[in-house]
């Protein structure tokens, strides 16, 4: 999961730090160099469709997935960064 969601983030224009081939079950993503004004805006929006991100910093929040993750999970998130 955390590879094809790397793959359509870089689609996006949104900034993943996580090394490609490095990565297990967690995504992270440099807000300011994506666009974004802040993380505490990403994480409201992501809080309106009920959905957890961390935020590491000011600048940096993390997703991650576990066995309950699925497509649908997925595409939301992307759809929620489009």
């Amino acid at each position: 999961m955390a590879e094809i969601l790397i793959q359509e983030l870089n689609t996006l224009g949104v900034k993943v730090i996580t090394q490609k081939n490095y990565h297990f079950d967690t995504v992270t993503i440099h807000i300011k160099e994506s666009g974004f004004s802040s993380a505490d805006y990403i994480l409201a929006e992501f809080h309106k469709f009920g959905i957890n991100l961390r935020k590491i910093d000011d600048d940096h929040v993390s997703i991650s997935f576990n066995e309950t993750t699925n497509m649908v999970d997925l595409s939301e998130i992307i759809e929620i960064f489009a």
